[in-house]
Order: structure tokens, then C-alpha cells, then sequence
């Protein structure tokens, strides 16, 4: 019963992630200076999330509801897969702070694992907040520019000591934008959930968010090994993230 519209808006999000597998795929290799694919690539993929929306919005028919809810999630997940493929790659390779990849990764797994089911159990729309499109938008703003002055000779920069810091300031805007998005989505939870439990989800939170800081100082000063690896610490995250999303379902 799916609209046409909507099964070509919904392949055209699907199609970011074996685009996003691609690009880590040639990101990865041994030399990789000057590959133009990586770059073709992530316009590919900038072009389809484009398109997505265009094609869906022109949808018409009885069960535009019902698909464009599909829409809106397969639209944001596709996103964050692309992202997470690209940001991989740059960690693997040194360039991405481990605790920055770690903050990225615990701000869309909280989104998917956590907000978005708590909110379509409040039904709450689904739809991407302001911020959300704004975060989004600086992400494939930030993602070229990284692109073009590590893969390509259209922006090359020496590397040196200018180009490890460009790096590094522009990872910490986009992640800083994205965690910072969740506020706005955490309000119309807040707002919305029901006056009987007041309070009770900013309690659950706080001691979500204790434990674990708790656990990882524990591996952290206890464990057998003279560091904790970033692998093991969003781990940690992970399991905490998916105990307090069953709390808040329940």
C-alpha cells in the first residue's frame, strides 16, 4: 500500500549506506591522498539526502501518514549510518579524537535506542526538530570540508600542525552541535510526559548518567591495564544506554 513517491524516497535514504561503506572502504586504504572517489561519493550521498525529502514531500494518498513516519526514521538513520562509516574511518586512521567519536556515537545510539521509542510511545511527531536539520546540515558542511583537505588536491593543506588543528576544530563543532541537538528533543519528552510521574524522567536520567561515569572510573582505575581503551568505554556506554531506554519504555 506503500505510495510510489514514498518507495523511491525511502531507496533514495537506503541508498546512503552502502555509499557510506564505500567511502570508509577507500578512507581506510594505505593511499589514499588523492582519491577523487571518496569525494564523488559523499556527493552522491549529499545529493540523495537531498532528493529524499523532495520526492516524499510530493507524496499524495491515504497512508502519507503511515509512510512518511517510515520516512522520517529511514531519512535520520540512513544520516547517522553514513555518518558513523566516515567518522570510523577518520578515527581508525588518527584523526578523529577517540572521545569525540565516543560522544558522536553515544548521542545517535541515545536517538535511536532511546528518544525515538520513548517518543513514539508518548506519540510525539516523529519529525526531526530544528535543530536536528541544523546539525545535520553542519555535518555534511563539515564532512566536504574534511574530505577535501585530506582526500583530495582541490583544498590541499600542508600537514602540519595547521592541518591536525583544522581537523580537530571542525570534529569538535559537529559533535558539539549534535550532542547539544538532543536539548530540544529531551524538552518534548519532558513536556509531554504524564503529570502522575513528574520528575521521574529527569530522575531516571541523572542516575543512568551516574552509573555510567561510575563504571567507566571503575575500568579506569581499577582495571588491569595501565589505560582504558575507547573501545571499551563506549561499550560501557552502549549497555547503559539500552538499560535506561527499557526503563523509560516500562
Amino acid at each position: 500500500s506503500f505510495e510510489p513517491r514514498q518507495i523511491i524516497a525511502n531507496c533514495l535514504s537506503i541508498l546512503r549506506v552502502p555509499i557510506g561503506i564505500i567511502i570508509f572502504l577507500r578512507m581506510t586504504r594505505p593511499d589514499n591522498s588523492n582519491d577523487l572517489v571518496i569525494l564523488v561519493a559523499f556527493i552522491c550521498a549529499l545529493i540523495s539526502d537531498y532528493l529524499d525529502g523532495r520526492v516524499a514531500r510530493g507524496g499524495r494518498g491515504i497512508n502519507r501518514l503511515e509512510t512518511s513516519t517510515i520516512g522520517k526514521w529511514l531519512d535520520a538513520f540512513t544520516d547517522f549510518i553514513l555518518f558513523f562509516f566516515i567518522y570510523l574511518a577518520f578515527y581508525r586512521k588518527g584523526q578523529m579524537p577517540g572521545v569525540l567519536f565516543a560522544l558522536f556515537l553515544t548521542r545517535e545510539i541515545m536517538m535511536y535506542l532511546w528518544i525515538r521509542p520513548t517518543a513514539m510511545i508518548l506519540k510525539i511527531n516523529h519529525g526531526a526538530h530544528l535543530a536536528g536539520k541544523v546539525k545535520t546540515a553542519l555535518q555534511f558542511v563539515g564532512v566536504s570540508i574534511l574530505i577535501l583537505i585530506h582526500h583530495t588536491t582541490l583544498l590541499r593543506i600542508d600537514p602540519t600542525i595547521e592541518l591536525k588543528i583544522i581537523t580537530l576544530t571542525v570534529f569538535f563543532i559537529l559533535v558539539t552541535v549534535s550532542a547539544t541537538s538532543l536539548i530540544w528533543y529531551w524538552k518534548s519528552i519532558l513536556i509531554n510526559w504524564p503529570k502522575s510521574q513528574a520528575r521521574l524522567p529527569q530522575q531516571l536520567l541523572a542516575i543512568v548518567i551516574l552509573l555510567t561515569f561510575l563504571q567507566i572510573l571503575i575500568y579506569i582505575f581499577l582495571g588491569p591495564g595501565k589505560s582504558t581503551p575507547i573501545e571499551l568505554i563506549i561499550i560501557i556506554i552502549i549497555y547503559h544506554i539500552i538499560f535506561g531506554s527499557c526503563i523509560f519504555w516500562r
